[in-house]
């Protein structure tokens, strides 16, 4: 995200890399019961070359594991602004034990909670009316018991021949209960526009 969703080898690939150093620090970790994919949450510090003041924050990246034990590569990497970071759920092997999950539930219960948004406020501002865009998924195997999704939360009213707005982004971290998923946290962070 930079701010919007961007693929990371492409935008990398056309901006200079970065010169100065980069600490982070994990606080809590969520792994699939299937080990496919897994989820760090933490805190991060960058200080500029030239030695200012450096920036802090918190993190959210998602991992998936290579095929057989492989590798973690990161599929996901998100700036958080929180007050403090949230606690993450104990992981369950009872999802592993199900039937296999659907991608087309997942889809459908991140439709239905996107339904459901209408105002935003940003930065202090008045309400915004939105409407939330679903750009992905990002799922484990198909017995997986762990996903996240992503999106754009979009100006519902744009001013006449103008483009609707990203207001924000979210990623929504899921969890498999049974065979219904549930959002476990929901992360919403403001574009300045």
């Amino acid at each position: 995200f930079r701010p919007l969703p961007v693929a990371a080898r492409e935008w990398l690939d056309t901006h200079e890399p970065a010169t100065g150093r980069l600490e982070w620090v994990p606080v809590a970790a969520l792994a699939a019961c299937d080990a496919s994919l897994a989820v760090t949450l933490g805190t991060w510090s960058y200080t500029a070359r030239d030695g200012r003041a450096p920036d802090t924050g918190q993190y959210l990246t998602a991992w998936r594991r290579g095929v057989e034990g492989g590798d973690w590569r990161i599929v996901l990497d998100q700036s958080l602004s929180l007050a403090q970071l949230p606690a993450l759920p104990t992981a369950t092997r009872a999802g592993c034990d199900e039937a296999s999950s659907d991608a087309d539930a997942l889809r459908a219960a991140d439709g239905k909670v996107n339904g459901g948004l209408r105002n935003l406020h940003v930065n202090g501002q008045p309400k915004v009316a939105v409407r939330a865009v679903t750009l992905g998924t990002v799922t484990g195997s198909s017995r997986a018991d762990l996903a996240l999704t992503h999106g754009e939360l979009v100006d519902r009213k744009a001013p006449r021949k103008a483009e609707p707005q990203v207001r924000a982004v979210y990623v929504r971290l899921w969890q498999r209960q049974g065979r219904a998923w549930r959002v476990v946290q929901d992360f919403t962070s403001t574009v300045t526009p």
